[in-house]
């Protein structure tokens, strides 16, 4: 399951063959990671750490069309587990004839409640769906189909057989949005313009009938 779980990660890297069973991995955000599958070494240093081929790793296996299965360290492997459990295992008594200590009992750590609201849903992983829930899909491994051709790595709006292919598509769209803001900032200028103007004419209206822009004229001692 982790193995095939790893295959599938594995679609976004890409290996270049760098001699002597080496490989150089570009990953995601322009990383890189120097593979040595003989020496079962990388340069993130997980398939060291856990014994299974990591991300980086798996991509230069894939490449050599080799079996990952031959590259995962012994002790995960049946034989070892088999080895493991060849003596003779011997058994213990219960907890009633072991011997009584005179030593405090060890007791559970006191409970601190958390700051917020509790959760109560556990964190999903990228690749997990959550039961009940069937008009969201994951992230992860969707493979985008266009409904114009039928084939797979764009939608119908960026279809070739719409004019062009995305770059004309995004162009038109970014020259369209470029020119309706332009028009939209001059007609807005204009608008300005014509309630000051008619700003100006009312103050000087007023100030010439002696009127407030109540409509009431003002009173004058005599």
């Amino acid at each position: 399951m982790f193995v095939e779980k790893v295959k599938l990660e594995s679609v976004y890297c890409y290996s270049e063959y760098s001699g002597n069973s080496t490989y150089q991995v570009k990953a995601r955000a322009d990383e890189k990671f120097v593979v040595d599958i003989n020496h079962k070494t990388c340069g993130c240093n997980k398939w060291q750490l856990i014994g299974i081929p990591c991300v980086h790793g798996m991509t230069a296996i894939l490449s050599t069309n080799h079996n990952p299965m031959d590259f995962i360290h012994l002790r995960y492997k049946k034989e070892s587990f088999l080895r493991a459990y060849t003596p003779v295992i011997y058994g213990i008594n219960g907890t009633k004839m072991w011997t009584k200590s005179n030593e405090a009992s060890i007791q559970c750590p006191e409970f601190r409640k958390q700051r917020g609201r509790p959760k109560k849903m556990r964190t999903l992983q990228s690749d997990e769906v959550r039961i009940g829930n069937t008009t969201k899909l994951r992230r992860n491994y969707v493979v985008v189909r266009c409904r114009k051709c039928g084939k797979e790595g764009h939608n119908r709006v960026t279809c070739e057989r719409r004019g062009g292919g995305t770059d004309s598509v995004r162009g038109s769209v970014a020259d369209k949005g470029w020119s309706e803001s332009v028009g939209g900032s001059q007609a807005d200028e204009g608008s300005q313009l014509i309630r000051g103007s008619q700003s100006v004419l009312g103050l000087q209206a007023e100030l010439q009938d002696g009127r407030p822009k109540g409509g009431k004229r003002k009173k004058t001692k005599k």
